[in-house]
């Protein structure tokens, strides 16, 4: 199995080695391994979040000056690059099968926050609700 994940904005190819044919070892035993393949950067400083397609073959990420940016994995390739809607994102995820993703931002200095989406191949926005979130998922 494989994947990909972010953290500081330095990208990381994660494998997970299969079990041995006919064994049944439980992933709790297994160890992934990673390996760094690029550093993501934003527009304008470094990743604070980041949301995985479910082939693992894109990522959505999110800059602390709350810009986005559509890469492919494989060669690390920027695909699309959005402007920020507000500067403090808390949370993204990425629709299954559809090329969208769902944001959640805070204003600075506020305590209400709003939530998006965002066209990923045409940067269309569109405000869905007046609230917060911590944490999105599909």
């Amino acid at each position: 199995m494989r994947g990909a994940l972010a953290c500081a904005g330095v990208a990381l190819a994660c494998s997970l080695p299969l079990p041995a044919q006919g064994t049944a070892a439980p992933d709790a035993l297994r160890i992934p391994t990673l390996r760094e393949v690029g550093r993501a950067t934003g527009l304008g400083g470094e990743v604070v979040l980041c949301a995985f397609d479910r082939a693992g073959a894109h990522m959505l990420t999110a800059g602390d000056h709350g810009d986005f940016a559509w890469w492919e994995l494989d060669s690390l390739t920027v695909l699309a690059r959005h402007p920020a809607i507000e500067r403090n994102v808390t949370a993204i995820a990425l629709h299954p099968r559809e090329p969208w993703a769902v944001l959640a931002c805070r204003a600075e200095h506020a305590t209400a926050g709003a939530m998006f989406r965002l066209e990923l191949g045409t940067g269309e926005v569109q405000r869905l609700a007046q609230r917060s979130a911590v944490a999105l998922a599909f």
